[in-house]
């Protein structure tokens, strides 16, 4: 899991264990990052899951704002759409924040659809679980309402 941000962002810290990552600008904490993203400007946030906390990054390196919201997943999907960052937080949970981190609000969907997230053309992707619990993507435009919904075939194995 890498990212970039004018160079690098997150870096693999052991490459014998993949799943360990570690924020390089906060190596000397020890913090570890659960998910990332970056805004139009460059700046990047993160999930630091050591600290329960969403932190917006310059990309030169220095911390620009921070704000505790509790508990998140632990490898948090998140993306910038719009004016806001979107963070999964539970499997029908996502927090939504501005880009100065001020505060967030909780926005519950009728599904678990929050287990992957991401941003395309200004519109948010979440993939999970739809209607009836069957495997499903969701669109949603910048002001979080539903386009779509796609009900995938299962896969047996």
């Amino acid at each position: 899991l890498e990212g970039r941000a004018s160079g690098y962002a997150i870096t693999k810290r052991n490459t014998s264990d993949l799943t360990v990552i570690e924020d390089v600008f906060t190596m000397a904490t020890g913090s570890y990052a659960g998910g990332m993203c970056l805004d139009s400007n460059g700046n990047f946030y993160i999930y630091n899951r050591t600290a329960d906390k969403i932190e917006k990054w310059s990309s030169a390196g220095a911390k620009l704002a921070e704000i505790d919201p509790g508990r998140v997943t632990e490898y948090a999907g998140c993306g910038v759409c719009g004016d806001y960052v979107y963070f999964t937080k539970d499997t029908n949970e996502v927090y939504y924040l501005p880009l100065n981190l001020s505060t967030y609000t909780k926005w519950d969907l009728p599904v678990s659809i929050a287990y992957c997230l991401t941003v395309a053309d200004n519109h948010l992707i979440l993939s999970g679980w739809g209607t009836g619990g069957d495997s499903a993507t969701r669109k949603y435009d910048s002001n979080r309402n539903l386009i779509w919904e796609v009900l995938h075939e299962p896969a047996y194995a």
